[in-house]
């Protein structure tokens, strides 16, 4: 009886606990881990401008910004034209001029992390401009 009388003391002392700790947090082991990587606009015109924004926990030792202008070579396209090391935070605007996958990869000791997103690019044909009114 004594076993269960502790055991539901502690019950919500273990609930303050979980309450206090910092909710979507990862715990930090030393693995690169992306918190978001974003492309807005996802669908432009051809040469309309788009901002690529990203956040890496400071665990990465290195974080590179690759576009692929192949989407659909993407799978089997090893070599991706690079937009450089960037920032663990930060953001970048592009212009694509055709459809293009931009990847964020980071690397940290003994792990890589990557991720990507596909910014379409789509043509208006003369039909479907809009009228100005008079």
């Amino acid at each position: 009886m004594q076993r269960t009388s502790i055991a539901l003391l502690l019950l919500p002392l273990s609930f303050a606990m979980q309450a206090c700790l910092p909710r979507h947090q990862a715990p930090d082991l030393g693995i690169p881990q992306i918190s978001f990587f974003r492309a807005r606009p996802n669908v432009v015109q051809p040469g309309d401008a788009v901002t690529l924004s990203w956040s890496v926990n400071p665990a990465a030792t290195e974080v590179v910004l690759d576009e692929d202008p192949h989407p659909s070579a993407a799978l089997f396209n090893s070599e991706k034209p690079s937009l450089g090391s960037v920032p663990v935070r930060g953001s970048l605007r592009v212009r694509p001029k055709r459809t293009t996958i931009y990847v964020l990869s980071c690397k940290g000791p003994g792990w890589d992390v990557a991720t990507s997103r596909t910014v379409r690019v789509v043509v208006r044909s003369p039909g479907h401009l809009e009228k100005t009114p008079e």
